[in-house]
């Protein structure tokens, strides 16, 4: 049993609010019983249950534990232009589970206009914790607030690929160092503009394809995960 709480100093340890009542009434874990705790960063802690209810747990600290082989050696900064409240809530899942880093969603030229205020940060940053638990990441991708795509060209260093719908080289063509880190850039469900593509080339960007068929940009956005790690990460 494994569960995120940032908090991992003090014996007894106390987790309240809904992590307590995952614990008590999901995982019916009683006094006695033993858990893995991780706090985001890497550090993982084994404990027991000293006392458990469902808005308040004590539990008494047993040993720290080297965190699980589970990060790529290839740090992946996926750019993606905004989608739909729920493709963005789905992308982001499967974007943790392939071992994305940090998550920048952008406001694009074709971008359907949609405020993410705090709550909706906060309930993306919540997807990535359960989607992290899940899959044995003991750290967690660093999820941004939208900002828009000339802001983040400004910003940005590093090697980035950006893969577009109109062509562009293959990924075996692609000049990207071994490890490290790698910027995808993916546009919105309308794409992105010729205008566009040409600001991210001004930037270092090199234009990839993802083969002759049109992708939906979540869809999209997957398979270039699962591509540059199976190239230069972890997956292959």
């Amino acid at each position: 049993m494994r569960v995120f709480w940032p908090h991992l100093q003090g014996s007894p340890l106390v987790i309240d609010g809904p992590t307590a009542r995952y614990v008590s009434t999901v995982l019916r874990l009683r006094k006695g019983d033993e858990l893995r705790l991780f706090d985001g960063s890497g550090r993982q802690l084994r404990a027991r249950l000293i006392s458990s209810g469902p808005r308040r747990i004590l539990l008494e600290p047993l040993s720290e534990e080297p965190a699980p082989p589970a990060e790529s050696p290839l740090r992946v900064r996926l750019l993606q232009g905004l989608l739909k409240a729920d493709k963005m809530a789905l992308l982001l899942q499967k974007a943790t589970e392939l071992g994305v880093a940090e998550f920048q969603p952008l406001v694009t030229q074709r971008s359907v206009p949609r405020a993410m205020g705090a709550e909706k940060l906060r309930r993306l940053r919540r997807i990535a914790q359960e989607a992290a638990r899940q899959c044995g990441r003991a750290v967690l991708p660093q999820v941004y607030g939208p900002i828009s795509l000339q802001e983040c060209l400004r910003g940005h260093q590093g090697p980035g690929v950006l893969f577009w719908e109109q062509g562009g080289q293959r990924l075996g063509q692609l000049s990207v160092p071994a490890g490290g880190s790698l910027s995808l850039l993916i546009g919105p469900e309308g794409g992105l503009t010729s205008e566009e593509v040409a600001q991210a080339r001004a930037r270092g960007f090199q234009v990839a394809t993802l083969g002759p068929r049109i992708l939906r940009a979540e869809t999209a956005a997957l398979a270039a995960l699962a591509l540059v790690q199976h190239r230069w990460g972890d997956l292959g």
